[in-house]
């Protein structure tokens, strides 16, 4: 998990995230810890989303730096890495932050705060990097995903979703 001071997002909103998802050429990274309940928010979404999206999708656990090469490889216009993040708000609340806007942010259960990551993967890859953090209440090692957090991964997976992917999904552009 990831403390960061205020709530300031200059960033795309939401729906511009999930309108660029359903159309492929995105690669969603599911970071954290299931073992810290809601700190495994981001790796439970992308494991709801195999099969059911248009995204690219990676589970990179606790340890998104070890794969910081295969990110940077991966041919598409935006990365949308997904995890926790103390922001101040209830719990289960949804903000998009862009690399600038976790400068000096504390880490939780990474050995690599994620706007050293962001900042990185930017100069790294032509690709645009976000984070999608999702407000947690509960972080303590052994307890149980909070009913407020597990309904906004529900929300997300429903949101970032396509009905038919052979359809719906364009990767044609990369």
């Amino acid at each position: 998990m990831t403390a960061i001071q205020s709530q300031t997002c200059a960033s795309p909103d939401l729906q511009e995230i999930a309108e660029r998802t359903r159309s492929g050429n995105v690669l969603l990274v599911g970071i954290g810890n299931a073992m810290f309940g809601d700190d495994g928010a981001g790796c439970h979404l992308v494991r709801k989303l195999e099969g059911k999206t248009c995204a690219e999708l990676l589970n990179a656990g606790q340890s998104p730096e070890a794969y910081l090469g295969k990110i940077a490889d991966a041919r598409v216009k935006a990365v949308v890495l997904v995890d926790t993040v103390d922001f101040g708000c209830s719990p289960g609340t949804l903000a998009v932050f862009g690399p600038n806007q976790l400068a000096g942010a504390a880490s939780g259960t990474h050995r690599i705060p994620l706007g050293l990551i962001m900042d990185y993967l930017c100069q790294i890859s032509s690709a645009e990097v976000y984070l999608l953090g999702i407000q947690p209440e509960r972080t303590q090692l052994g307890a149980e995903m909070s009913p407020a957090v597990r309904r906004s991964v529900e929300y997300l997976a429903e949101l970032l979703s396509v009905t038919d992917r052979t359809d719906s999904c364009t990767r044609g552009s990369r």
